[in-house]
């Protein structure tokens, strides 16, 4: 007696996407191959499906203010170790590589603007930067922010995107959720708006301390 052999399953493998030519990008979700010219002008918005997709910090300052009323802070770059942690590579090393790979001082981007002519006290996270983590530079970044809001009399506008609190600085990383809320307790005291804008990904310890405790808060789909 003879027995029928199982089909064998074969998994298909991950999904291979197409390379974007020179001058175009390729939406991360649907495909859609878009000119660069018109994914800029969509606010890399796809045109198809809605995917945000992520937008470098300083690209997310000029989107979002009034044309020429933006000045970036010259936040000096801090090349903190509390730890002293090394996995093969030191941190130390680490963030200034990022730090040249990004253009950015650290994971948070703070600027003077105007939004519809409100003037604001704005703060953009950088995703590249340690995947937009919260130590102690961008704590200090964040509560500058805060602090330029309240004596100049301006709005406060964050746009977060974080995986958390950054590992890497421990206990002193995950502090800043405490310096940040006191930040926004001020801006709130003073009788300031407070508008957060919530990117693709938000989590961990922005998410639980600044990033929520906004008068309004926004979300991009997916964040």
């Amino acid at each position: 007696m003879t027995t029928r052999s199982q089909p064998r399953l074969v998994s298909p493998g991950p999904r291979m996407r197409p390379v974007a030519p020179e001058g175009t990008e390729v939406c991360p979700r649907c495909d859609r191959r878009m000119a660069q010219r018109r994914w800029e002008e969509a606010l890399r918005v796809c045109l198809d499906c809605g995917h945000h997709s992520r937008v470098p910090a300083a690209i997310r300052v000029t989107q979002l203010a009034d044309p020429g009323t933006a000045t970036l802070l010259d936040l000096p770059a801090a090349d903190h170790d509390p730890l002293g942690f090394d996995d093969g590579v030191p941190y130390v090393e680490r963030q200034r590589a990022v730090r040249l790979h990004t253009g950015s001082s650290d994971a948070v981007l703070v600027a003077r603007a105007a939004i519809e002519g409100v003037e604001v006290a704005m703060v953009s996270m950088e995703f590249e930067f340690f995947g937009g983590s919260l130590g102690s530079a961008a704590g200090e970044a964040f509560a500058r922010a805060c602090e330029i809001a309240v004596e100049e009399r301006r709005s406060l506008v964050s746009v977060c995107v974080s995986g958390g609190a950054r590992m890497q600085e421990g206990i002193v990383a995950l502090a800043q959720m405490a310096r940040c809320t006191a930040g926004t307790q001020a801006v709130a005291a003073a009788r300031l708006p407070y508008v957060s804008v919530l990117a693709d990904p938000c989590f961990g310890g922005v998410t639980a301390s600044f990033a929520t405790q906004a008068d309004v808060i926004l979300a991009e789909p997916g964040a």
